[in-house]
């Protein structure tokens, strides 16, 4: 045994050896594929919730501004009401008047569209609904009575676009009462 040779010690690949290696072990490869796959689900997962933010987002945008819009209208067109016996008709989803030009304009609200004048002023109106308030603020009854003793409208407007709903409500005292 003192005489015998010994077989050269193990040896590993030196970095070297490795470069000049062609290709890539097949756990190698799947190690790859695999993280490669997760990295991208999680980008996918990331993307996926905010793309779905900005739909509703923008969905929400564009259902205030529908809203918004006609409300501005109806409120700056009320406002120009010549007196409260220029008030021809009024209920819970209608109202006609004349204004100070002399013009009678109508809204009235069949669903989804809400209507100026027989024109469509608004779009994806889930909900509409006109209460009249007396001097002292107190909401009349329907049908109104009386329809000189209106001194407030306040107007509430529901509209959708996509899945998302948006409420917008004003309120408007007619300048020459």
């Amino acid at each position: 045994m003192l005489g015998e040779k010994m077989p050269p010690p193990f040896r590993t690949k030196s970095v070297e050896d490795r470069i000049s290696q062609k290709g890539m072990t097949l756990v190698e490869l799947v190690m790859v594929i695999a993280l490669t796959g997760m990295l991208a689900g999680f980008v996918a997962n990331i993307l996926y919730y905010e793309i779905n933010a900005y739909e509703i987002v923008t969905s929400r945008g564009q259902a205030g501004k529908n809203g918004r819009f006609a409300l501005q209208l109806m409120s700056r067109e009320i406002r120009q009401v010549v007196s409260a016996d220029s008030i021809f008709q009024a209920s819970a989803d209608s109202l006609r008047f004349a204004d100070i030009n002399g013009l009678t304009i109508n809204y009235k609200h069949t669903s989804p569209k809400l209507f100026r004048n027989g024109d469509p002023l608004a779009d994806n109106v889930t909900a509409f609904q006109m209460t009249y308030l007396n001097d002292n603020g107190t909401q009349l009854s329907h049908p109104i009575a009386d329809l000189t003793t209106i001194r407030t409208i306040s107007l509430e407007l529901t509209t959708t676009f996509g899945s998302q709903s948006v409420q917008t409500q004003i309120s408007v005292t007619p300048r020459n009462f």
